[in-house]
């Protein structure tokens, strides 16, 4: 994956910072949807300040290895690229999250455009679904 990591950044023309490289490095010991803050917190790069954080998140976005997900939480959460293709199953009450695959979203966005009068194609999608898990049901 390292060797993965250089060359993608080598490809689109940016450095592999010692920054960027402990940000990642924070997105490996995690596998899941996390804040910039708590993802700072992991990181073995704490000087880093809350705008060059953003920034190398940015770029690490530009280049494919990390992604934005919305959990209507007012901020957004990122989580690994690599993680394939999923989406996400979020409890209301505890804000526990669990990975969904093998969705079929494709089919679905499939049959949106057929019924659509206004698209031609979907170039990208997002799925989170939202409701209470079992421990918060019972409350």
């Amino acid at each position: 994956m390292k060797n993965d990591i250089k060359s993608q950044f080598k490809r689109l023309g940016l450095k592999l910072t010692a920054q960027r490289k402990a940000i990642l490095e924070a997105f490996a010991s995690i596998n899941q949807p996390v804040s910039i803050d708590d993802l700072k917190k992991i990181s073995s790069s704490k000087k880093i300040d809350k705008v060059t954080f953003y920034r190398n998140i940015d770029t690490l976005k530009q280049a494919g290895l990390v992604k934005r997900v919305e959990f209507m939480r007012g901020h957004a959460l990122w989580e690994r690229a690599d993680l394939g293709d999923h989406h996400h199953l979020i409890c209301t009450g505890c804000k526990r999250v669990e990975d969904i695959h093998n969705c079929n979203v494709h089919s679905l966005a499939r049959r949106a455009i057929r019924k659509s009068r206004n698209f031609k194609s979907v170039t990208g999608h997002s799925l989170e679904l939202f409701g209470l898990c079992r421990q918060c049901s019972k409350i």
